[in-house]
């Protein structure tokens, strides 16, 4: 339950869907859920049939939407706890061998790198190209581009593969998973911003999974009434 919940949420956030309705849905959410309920009836199959059967305010973003939004929204810029637990998911996934993320974000420990940096310098624009300020325009902010660091200032606007093979602190290096992936790539142009971006989504539609449900409300016969 508290799993459907969180995708909902979550995904709703990616999508851009105002808060403002999920004060009214989760206030009559329970009671709902008992007037569909028969004995044998899974409470949390009633529960995703509620919430997928939501439109307008209450909508749960489909895969389209979801992944539409997680690829090309501005992810650097959101409040921090919710950038705090976007990392914190990407990072450790469910597996349970994992760092605490968020108390290191919390501390100052890790921050937000951007891969690609704010300030191309003469290095990068070569790298990326004639089009280069236009790429950075496009993808500076977006998941693809950004990642974890302890290193932070380390970097700065150093090329690619600077960054890639610092000596005990570069991608090479690191401890973070996300790092590991980034590591495996020679340099850092649109094309593997595009491929890190399919890698990103579809580790979030596995994070955060449409659900489905087989339940069906049972249908009741319509009122007669004699005239």
């Amino acid at each position: 339950i508290l799993q459907i919940i969180e995708i909902y949420l979550f995904r709703r956030f990616i999508a851009g869907i105002p808060t403002n309705a999920l004060n009214k849905i989760f206030m009559t959410l329970h009671k709902d859920i008992l007037k569909l309920k028969k004995e044998g009836d899974s409470y949390c199959e009633i529960l995703k049939y509620i919430l997928l059967s939501k439109i307008g305010s209450g909508l749960f973003p489909d895969d389209e939407e979801f992944i539409n939004m997680f690829s090309t929204k501005n992810l650097y810029h959101i409040i921090p706890k919710n950038r705090e637990y976007l990392f914190e998911r990407l990072e450790s996934g469910n597996n349970i061998e994992k760092t605490n993320i968020i108390t290191k974000m919390r501390e100052g420990v890790y921050s937000v790198e951007h891969i690609m940096p704010q300030v191309l310098n003469s290095q990068w624009k070569k790298e990326l190209g004639e089009n280069a300020e236009e790429i950075k325009q496009k993808w500076l902010h977006r998941i693809a581009n950004l990642t974890l660091t302890a290193y932070n200032s380390k970097y700065s606007n150093r090329s690619f593969i600077e960054k890639k093979d610092l000596p005990e602190v570069g991608f090479k290096e690191s401890g973070i998973k996300l790092n590991q992936y980034i590591s495996g790539f020679e340099k850092w142009t649109e094309t593997e911003l595009k491929e890190r971006q399919a890698y990103l989504c579809s580790k979030a539609l596995k994070l955060w999974p449409f659900p489905k449900t087989q339940f069906k409300p049972e249908e009741k016969p319509a009122d007669i009434h004699s005239i």
